[in-house]
Order: structure tokens, then C-alpha cells, then sequence
């Protein structure tokens, strides 16, 4: 027992080792649990250490193909909702946002000047592991114990606690082949994440988190098809089966009661659009969450139509809702909102276009190098690309009910997680490239196995040497 406990404390020692995977660490653990104050400090004094301290300064020649396009990207986002800007003044709520966003370069510059050795997978899979955890045994507290109708955690909203609950499960078993712990402590901790992380998001009631559930755990299945068996797909399906089924009878049928709450609001809505307004029922169906979301969604619609290349500036659908409300061309609960409740109708109505192309850069940029490191063979470049498809395309399916993005707590955490994925991804490709073995080509030469992240560290010539001496005598190859 002890020497486990030596053991758990090195892997923790090793994860933590430099200022930027502490602070990994720190805010992915604690950012659905504490006030947004304490660990944005955490995270500020990461990005203000300076260059290299853990792990030596990086030297401005090694090749980061995945982390600088993340960056690139990032920052014409960023350039993008400035250019929006010069058209129409951001206003307060907009200025926010454009601070919000600029933390998507900035943490990934932060990795970029973190040194070679940022230890960062083991530090995203210890912070996802210890938020799922926690927030599943928050969530329970507060709907057993405190009679919340809906677990929140400390974010003040349960939309974005449910969804990042439900991803930090998904990553902790994407990445646990990467950590090594004695016996099967990374499996089971894991296990225990992902029905952690699975009861948080249901009890959050986030029906938006809840469409991506079936990406997640394809995925997943998809990584583990090789160890895959029909009695360990039994096992995984009776477990979440069970998980969804507690957590309905905890909430007292809040579960289902939504589910089918939001077939009716939507079939609602739509019939309310075709019958003329004669009762009470297209006024219920569209002041219903559903029907308030098609609401803002075509007033938003409008707003593009009216500035379809550069929008009407991020920051301000609020006062388009008000104004859209009180007018009477749409339901008053839309004056409520500041934001479209879908991140790429959002995107278009508040930057246009140019908005919508730069969201688009953002995901589909990142989701193609991810999808690349899927494809191969290689446990760790697989792991890492799973792992970023999750990431990526958890945020598009939440997206589609709500603004992921104009919220700072998931910002900071699609910032964190995708550039510290970025950086191992460089690190993987880098190592994959020197053990990578020659193989046999069709007409007999010989050939080194390529690979999108490969870096070449010797020139062909000292490449040809080595051919040559390994074909001498012993004797003579101590001549190079």
C-alpha cells in the first residue's frame, strides 16, 4: 500500500511539473466548483510566469504545427470580432466578450512559451478527472440534500456546468491510457469520472449537453474497438443505462418530464405558425424555452439579413431583442436574452459573414489536425485526436442551443484543454517521427514511414551515411 501511495504521488509530482500544467491542473478541477475570481487568478499567474520555468526555454525553431494553427486561427477570431467593431462601437457586454475571447491565443501562447516538457496530458487527465468527480458529488448534494430543482455547482448556471461535467468524463477516459498508475488506478478512476461526469450532466437537466452524449460515447467506443467485447459493450450500456435511471429517480422524473416538455414546446411552436392566434397556445409555445430560443433565432436571422458581411457588432442582439419585443414581432421573453442561444446564428447575426467564417476556422481547423492524429496507429496520437474530436465537437453540438462561447467559463476551458492538446499533439508527432521504423516499399528500397507531425531533426545526407555503415563489418563502423 505504501509503495502505491509513493507511486500516485510521483505520477502527481511528474503531472504538476512547471507552472503552466499546475495551473492546468487547477482551474480544469475547479472551475465548475469555485467563484470565477479565484481560479482566473490561477490562471492569470500562469500566463504571467515567465517563459520556460519548468521545463527550460523552448527554442523558437521547434515546429508546433498543431498549437501555432490553433493560435492562428484564435487570433483571427479575435481579429475578426475587432473588425466587426469598427463598423459599430462594442459596447459594454461587448468589450467583455472581446476580452473573453482573447484568452483563446493568449493560454495558447502561454503552452507555446511553457517549455518542452509542459506534462500537460497527464495534467488535463488529473483536472478533468478531479472536476467530473467533484461535480457529480455536487450535483447529488445539491438535488438530494439542498431540493434544487436543477445541479448548478458554483457557475450559476446549470446549462454550463451539466455540459462541461459531461466533457470532463469523456476526456478523463479518452486520455487514461496515457497515464500510467500502478495496477488499474488510471481505468478506474476514469470509470468513476465518466458516471460522475454523466450524473452531473443529467442532473443538470442541459437537454443541449444531453445531444452530445451519443458523440461522446461513440467516440470513445470507436478508440476502445480493438479491447472492445460484446460483454464489455454490455457492461458499459447496463452502467450508463443505470447511471440515467438513478439520476431521473433522484431529480423526481426531471429527467423525462424535460424531454418531453421539449417535443411538445417545439411541436407547439411549429402549429402555433401554421393556426391562426385565436387562443392561448402560440403565446405558451413560444414563451416556452424552446419556442423563446426559435424566437431569437429569427430575429437574429433578421439582424443578417439586414448587415450580412460585417453584423451589427458582438454585444448587441440584447438591445435587438428589446427592441424586437417590444415592438410585438416577437415573443417579450426574448427580451430576456443577450445572446441567440446557437453560436453560429449568434456568430452571423453579430459579425456577419466574416463572423461566421472566422467561428468556423476555429473549430474546423483544430477538428482536422485531431482527426488526422485519430487515424493512426500510434496509442498516444490516437488518444490525443480522440480526445480533441470530443472537445471540438462537444462545443459544436452545444452550440446549437446555447452560445458556448459567450460565456468565460467554458472559453477558459475550450482554451485550456484544446491548446494543451495542440502542444502534446506537437510532442507526440515529434516522438512518433524518431521511433518510427523504415519499411518496405513495393520494389524492395527502403523508406521512412511518414507522418503529418513528423519533424525532420538529420539531413538526408546524414541519413545515407547511417545506410552505409550499417552495412560495414562491425570493425569498420567505429570509423563515423
Amino acid at each position: 500500500m505504501h509503495s502505491w501511495e509513493e507511486a500516485l504521488r510521483g505520477r502527481l509530482r511528474h503531472a504538476s511539473r512547471g507552472r503552466v500544467a499546475r495551473g492546468t491542473v487547477i482551474v480544469l478541477g475547479s472551475m465548475l466548483l469555485l467563484p470565477t475570481a479565484l481560479w482566473l487568478i490561477v490562471l492569470v499567474a500562469v500566463m504571467a510566469s515567465r517563459p520556460g520555468d519548468g521545463g527550460g526555454p523552448t527554442p523558437p525553431s521547434i515546429h508546433r504545427p498543431a498549437l501555432r494553427a490553433w493560435i492562428t486561427v484564435a487570433s483571427v477570431f479575435v481579429g475578426a470580432v475587432v473588425l466587426s467593431a469598427l463598423r459599430k462601437p462594442l459596447t459594454g457586454h461587448g468589450v467583455q466578450l472581446l476580452l473573453w475571447f482573447c484568452l483563446l491565443p493568449a493560454i495558447g501562447v502561454a503552452f507555446w512559451a511553457g517549455g518542452r516538457r509542459a506534462h500537460t496530458t497527464a495534467a488535463v487527465w488529473f483536472g478533468t478527472t478531479i472536476g467530473a468527480c467533484t461535480a457529480g458529488s455536487v450535483a447529488v448534494v445539491q438535488i438530494v440534500l439542498l431540493d434544487q430543482p436543477r445541479a448548478e455547482g458554483l457557475v450559476a448556471n446549470s446549462i454550463t456546468f451539466g455540459n462541461l461535467a459531461l466533457l470532463m468524463g469523456a476526456l478523463s477516459i479518452a486520455l487514461h491510457r496515457l497515464v500510467r498508475l500502478p495496477g488499474r488506478a488510471a481505468f478506474w478512476a476514469s470509470s468513476i469520472a465518466g458516471v460522475s461526469g454523466l450524473m452531473a450532466g443529467m442532473l443538470s437537466g442541459s437537454r443541449g449537453g444531453w445531444l452530445a452524449v451519443p458523440l461522446m460515447v461513440g467516440l470513445l467506443l470507436w478508440q476502445a474497438h480493438d479491447e472492445l467485447t460484446p460483454t464489455r459493450l454490455a457492461r458499459a450500456a447496463l452502467v450508463m443505462v443505470a447511471t440515467v435511471s438513478i439520476c431521473n429517480a433522484l431529480s423526481d422524473g426531471m429527467l423525462t418530464s424535460r424531454a418531453s416538455a421539449s417535443v411538445t414546446n417545439v411541436s407547439g411552436y411549429a402549429h402555433s405558425k401554421e393556426d391562426p392566434p385565436t387562443d392561448e397556445t402560440p403565446v405558451t409555445a413560444a414563451g416556452s424555452s424552446e419556442g423563446a430560443r426559435l424566437e431569437a433565432w429569427r430575429s437574429s436571422g433578421t439582424a443578417f439579413r439586414e448587415r450580412p458581411i460585417s453584423g451589427i457588432g458582438w454585444g448587441n442582439l440584447g438591445t435587438r431583442f428589446d427592441r424586437d419585443a417590444e415592438l410585438g414581432h416577437r415573443h417579450e421573453r426574448i427580451a430576456t436574452f443577450e445572446h441567440a442561444h446557437n453560436q453560429l446564428i449568434g456568430a452571423a447575426a453579430s459579425g456577419g459573414a466574416i463572423g461566421v467564417a472566422s467561428l468556423l476556422a476555429l473549430f474546423v481547423v483544430p477538428l482536422r489536425r485531431f482527426a488526422r492524429a485519430a487515424r493512426s496507429r500510434d496509442q498516444r496520437l490516437q488518444a490525443l485526436g480522440v480526445s480533441g474530436i470530443i472537445v471540438i465537437g462537444s462545443f459544436a453540438v452545444f452550440g446549437l442551443t446555447e452560445a458556448i462561447l459567450e460565456n468565460l467559463v467554458p472559453v477558459t476551458f475550450l482554451a485550456v484543454v484544446t491548446a494543451a492538446l495542440c502542444a502534446e499533439l506537437d510532442a507526440a508527432g515529434r516522438v512518433t517521427h524518431h521511433e518510427q521504423p523504415a519499411v518496405s516499399t513495393a520494389h524492395g528500397s527502403r523508406r521512412r514511414r511518414r507522418t503529418s507531425f513528423a519533424v525532420p531533426t538529420r539531413s538526408p545526407r546524414s541519413a545515407g551515411v547511417d545506410r552505409v555503415i550499417a552495412v560495414l563489418p562491425p570493425s569498420f563502423r567505429g570509423l563515423r
